[in-house]
């Protein structure tokens, strides 16, 4: 819990397949509003889920790292999430825009 109080970058977080116990849960949650953690991955006790997608919704909104856009560095980040930690960042209304826009479509000559 502490990595991800001090993480200034730490934006996404796979821990699926780690069992925490309740206490552990309650901890992370009292943490996350803490972190820029939006997008985690991790089993929860399903009286907990909510609270969950809150603060990574309300963390969501405090950066853009999950976002597509001129970086291409950062962009090939954003996409190496997809199906690794919680929501696809690629799902979010901003970044299907932004791969509509810029997507290559094939040469037909």
């Amino acid at each position: 819990m502490m990595l991800l109080k001090r993480a200034r970058t730490v934006w996404s977080v796979d821990l699926s397949g780690v069992r925490l116990a309740r206490a552990q849960q309650e901890g992370l949650l009292r943490v996350l509003p803490r972190t820029l953690l939006s997008h985690l991955a991790v089993e929860l006790d399903p009286d907990l889920h909510a609270a969950l997608a809150a603060a990574a919704a309300a963390n969501a909104r405090k950066h853009s790292l999950w976002r597509l856009g001129a970086d291409s560095a950062q962009n090939a980040l954003v996409l190496s999430v997809r199906g690794c930690a919680g929501p696809d960042p690629a799902e979010h209304p901003e970044n299907r825009a932004y791969l509509r826009e810029h997507a290559r479509s094939p040469r037909t000559r």
